[in-house]
């Protein structure tokens, strides 16, 4: 068995995206679960015997209110790591995110800034689409040492209400990455990968404020034909990921634990890799942001990350 104990420090500050509906606007502004978001690993990244290594992540997410005004929808929990929840943001909703990842000067050789705008087609199907540009890590050097637009992302995605299924949630989606000039292999490989998931959620009737989550995906990879000249190193493998997990947030304070299940399908063969994630989370009371002068809604939270491959 091969291990690898990373150390994951999330620290994150996030001014949630809120969208311009035709329709009438809710008058409760009550703050609703937070968007926690992932920071995924790299796409060919390897763990080594016996190899330790530590990462601090952080991201500020900032969104842009086209009308000033503020729906409970669009204040739903929109995903959680790398993991899109259930909570469409309603028809005719435009919901746009800014997330630099200021983690990435502690452990990449670039830093990433990744924004997204989100529309919803309707009451439950919702488009989403954006770029991850980098730039240069002042602070570290190397190959990956560079400007560029990175990675585009293109979705779609379904929610479902199930009634007396044991998950009354479900959301089911598309989503295709592609890179974008030439980024770097830490960012995303030179294929194109399409992604079809299904996230299913219940709210735990025996532990009060608790969700149960259970997340299934997977991510294949396809050639680009004007990429024929893949970087050296480069593997192309198809994953599959089953990650259960629990949100716990009785109020503005909350916790959050995972578990995800890898599976690597690679020209070599195939391996299989288990990562545990856990952290806190503070999710900033409307009131309190506007009393700070702060745009939108804010979220902290601080994480920890462990993984070990066969």
């Amino acid at each position: 068995m091969r291990r690898s104990t990373p150390i994951f420090i999330y620290a994150a500050f996030a001014a949630a995206a809120f969208a311009a509906p035709t329709a009438e606007q809710p008058k409760d502004n009550k703050s609703a679960p937070p968007a926690v978001s992932q920071d995924s690993a790299p796409a060919n990244e390897k763990t080594k015997p016996g190899m330790m290594s530590k990462a601090a992540s952080a991201f500020y997410r900032t969104s842009s209110d086209m009308t000033q005004r503020v729906s409970d929808g669009a204040l739903k929990m929109r995903d959680l790591f790398d993991i899109v929840l259930p909570g469409a943001l309603g028809k005719n909703h435009l919901e746009l995110d800014f997330e630099p990842k200021f983690g990435d000067f502690t452990k990449r050789e670039f830093v990433r800034y990744p924004f997204e705008l989100r529309y919803g087609l309707s009451d439950k199907w919702e488009a989403y689409g954006g770029l991850t540009p980098v730039s240069p890590n002042p602070f570290k050097s190397g190959p990956d040492h560079r400007w560029g637009p990175g990675m585009a992302k293109l979705g779609v995605r379904r929610d479902l209400v199930m009634g007396d299924f044991y998950f009354p949630k479900i959301a089911i989606g598309l989503e295709g990455t592609a890179p974008v000039g030439e980024p770097p292999v830490d960012l995303i490989d030179h294929y194109v990968h399409v992604k079809p998931y299904l996230t299913a959620t219940r709210q735990l009737k025996t532990l009060p404020d608790t969700t149960l989550l259970l997340a299934l995906s997977y991510d294949q990879a396809i050639s680009c034909p004007n990429r024929a000249n893949v970087p050296l190193g480069v593997i192309k493998r198809n994953v599959t990921e089953i990650a259960p997990g629990l949100l716990y947030k009785p109020n503005e304070y909350g916790a959050f634990a995972m578990y995800s299940l890898v599976f690597f399908d690679e020209p070599t063969g195939q391996r299989v890799r288990h990562e545990g994630k856990m952290g806190f989370l503070w999710d900033m009371p409307l009131e309190k942001s506007r009393k700070w002068s702060l745009p939108g809604k804010w979220q902290f939270e601080l994480g920890y990350k462990i993984s070990d491959e066969d």
